[in-house]
């Protein structure tokens, strides 16, 4: 047990390696260089597949025209599309020129899809051939001047085939070289209206550090490279990662660098579809695959009935409240592959916690502890603070989860930050969990999420836990609503399985949770509302407060 540990502070230890000046796109110029020949990256579904030799010659002829247009270090250019053959250009090419980056979700309500670029201004937005006419009308309302390019054909803007022209620039063409890797490379975005929408400012040293940090402790094959420091993890070098994560997405964009740094190739669709991902895998053979946790469950329910996948080595998932059964249906699926639970956070660069899968016995430690997330990644120490008191807890007792890293954010874009950390300088998660004796970490949900009755704090899975366990319940959730003397009351919000809709009254379904429940507090008082659907995020989390504050608004 270290200092930190028995103080009830977590801490992983020191980092195994600090990038040194050059940037991402330096590092990303000579990676590409480096494995010419190879496949850098197989399209879910297309089937096409792409080299590192093309890669670097699109990315170049983007650069020179990013240099032509006089594209500045303080100009954003902006991905809004999925996965596909060129989402990967944007990228690398704004890296190699020095300019900021950022990618956001084109799928998000059109509302907050101008508020994000409104925001942000982005001098080029680059988007799919089927966003055109919609884009041609959101360009009239933009307050600044953007150029759209378009991967695909398009009458009103430039088309990317347009790009990628020969120069004789490519010849000698040379990346920038980033003398100081404290500056932003990346702007990281979530979706949201005004009040929580945000862009995360991450580090050229923070991006490049910690996808290391990452795959030394979740993927280990192959070796990575940088230009000041090579380390091996195992002679395999047919490195094949699938995921479905867009590149706004921090998963999306380090599984994608990983590979790049590793020699690798990404498998990457644009949407998840469960027969069309396991499909792949049986066509691909991807040694590692990460889905959020509803993604793998939807996944598991649909391979179910069909012969098992015995190829897969490690299944990444996001931290949840894995049960048992969510372990065995994977291990029906997958015999041979190892299910690891992972925990992070864009602000803190990605992944915070997990098992160690270089790390001999680690891989059955998870099997053992499997709603674990394991322990703090090297680089990162983790205290867990009471909600209501605002102490320090020791093993097994709940509160918000804390850390401090080398990797943090530089701040959230044209946004103060520093409501986001504490007195001390720990950054405040916003997640509840706790550690055990063995100072494993396990994540339950979102501080925000808590039910505040008469002066204590509990948690909505309390409930939820058993209103699933009604046999009309497809699924549900449990939040805080407004009373005027006890703070809040549990309401019930849930999808009735289609064979009871119209024969189930809520007031049943709250009197068999009310009577399982022990302990009167855990109640629910406020009601329940029996919906169609669930708002969810794209990995298929519920979007709890856009819901509850639409219910309380009488608008869901």
């Amino acid at each position: 047990m270290t200092e930190f540990e028995s103080s009830n502070i977590l801490d992983g230890g020191k980092l195994l390696f600090e990038p040194t000046s050059g940037g991402l796109g330096y590092e990303i110029f000579h990676a590409l260089n480096r494995y010419k020949g190879k496949i850098v990256q197989r399209i879910v579904p297309t089937g096409e597949v792409d080299y590192y030799e093309d890669l670097l010659q699109r990315s170049i002829r983007t650069a020179i025209y990013f240099r032509k247009i006089n594209l500045k270090r303080e100009d954003i250019v902006c991905l809004c599309c999925g996965n596909n053959f060129n989402s990967l250009d944007p990228l690398i090419a704004s890296k190699f020129v020095g300019s900021n980056y950022t990618s956001i979700d084109k799928l998000q309500p059109e509302k907050d899809l101008l508020y994000i670029l409104n925001f942000l201004e982005p001098r080029i937005i680059f988007i799919e051939e089927d966003d055109d006419l919609k884009f041609q009308e959101y360009s009239k309302q933009f307050p600044f001047e953007c150029e759209i390019i378009v991967f695909g054909k398009s009458n009103a803007f430039t088309n990317f085939s347009q790009l990628m022209t020969y120069s004789d620039e490519e010849v000698d063409f040379r990346p920038i070289f980033i003398e100081d890797i404290s500056e932003t490379a990346i702007v990281f975005t979530s979706s949201g209206t005004t009040d929580n929408a945000k862009g995360i400012c991450l580090s050229h040293y923070s991006v490049l550090g910690h996808i290391f940090n990452v795959f030394n402790a979740s993927y280990h094959r192959g070796t990575m490279r940088f230009s000041n420091f090579t380390h091996k993890f195992s002679d395999a070098d047919d490195l094949k990662f699938m995921f479905f994560s867009p590149m706004y997405w921090i998963t999306g964009t380090y599984f994608s660098l990983g590979m790049i740094f590793s020699g690798g190739s990404r498998v990457v669709g644009s949407s998840f579809n469960a027969e069309e991902v396991w499909n792949a895998l049986e066509k691909y053979l991807p040694d590692t695959i990460f889905l959020p946790s509803g993604q793998m469950s939807a996944l598991c329910r649909y391979a179910s009935n069909r012969p098992p996948n015995t190829f897969l080595e490690i299944f990444l998932t996001s931290a949840v409240r894995m049960t048992e059964t969510h372990v065995q249906k994977f291990k029906k699926c997958f015999p041979k592959g190892h299910l690891l639970q992972c925990y992070g956070q864009t602000e803190n660069s990605g992944l915070i916690a997990s098992f160690h899968i270089g790390i001999p016995g680690d891989l059955k430690l998870q099997e053992i502890y499997s709603t674990s997330c394991g322990r703090p990644l090297t680089g990162f120490q983790i205290k867990i603070v009471s909600v209501d008191k605002g102490i320090i807890c020791g093993p097994m007792e709940q509160g918000e989860v804390m850390m401090k890293n080398k990797f943090i954010m530089n701040g959230y874009f044209k946004k103060d930050s520093s409501f986001a950390f504490d007195a001390d300088g720990w950054f405040k998660s916003g997640d509840l969990g706790y550690f055990d004796e063995n100072h494993f970490l396990y994540i339950l949900e979102r501080v925000d999420d808590l039910i505040y009755y008469k002066n204590q704090f509990f948690s909505p899975s309390i409930i939820e836990n058993i209103l699933t366990q009604h046999p009309a319940v497809l699924e549900g959730f449990v939040f805080g609503y407004p009373h005027p003397t006890d703070k809040q009351h549990p309401m019930a919000v849930v999808v009735l399985k289609e064979e009871f809709k119209n024969k189930v009254q809520g007031d049943e379904i709250i009197s068999f949770v009310n009577e399982k429940i022990t302990d009167d507090m855990y109640k629910i008082r406020a009601g329940i509302k029996i919906v169609d659907k669930l708002l969810k995020t794209q990995s298929s989390k519920f979007k709890r407060i856009p819901m509850r504050r639409l219910i309380l608004a009488g608008e869901f």
